[in-house]
């Protein structure tokens, strides 16, 4: 392994320990508090119009946190795939 793949492999972890850093933070009681009295903070409506129905999909904002954890766990996945590429051996991938 030269130097920029070392440098690469080194910075690759870094991300790796930030993104899993998010995607693992529990709540302490208090923001649980704070969050359980807030409304959402918005909802988005996506309206669908055809010839013979209409349809309408919601995305709240606890939807979309679900789906960004989601991704932020498939970016995990991939950059510790991509550190096995680079010949560092890491540990196997959770959930």
């Amino acid at each position: 392994m030269n130097l920029k793949e070392l440098e690469k492999a080194i910075e690759i972890k870094q991300q790796i320990k930030e993104l899993e850093k998010i995607i693992n933070h529990e709540l302490t009681p208090l923001e649980k508090l704070s969050i359980i009295r807030q409304k959402p903070k918005f909802r988005l409506a996506v309206k669908t119009v055809t010839m013979f129905y209409t349809t309408e999909t919601f995305i709240t904002s606890e939807i979309l946190s679900d789906a960004i954890k989601e991704a932020l766990k498939q970016a995990v996945k991939d950059l510790k795939a991509e550190l096995k590429n680079l010949g560092v051996e890491v540990e196997e991938v959770k959930g």
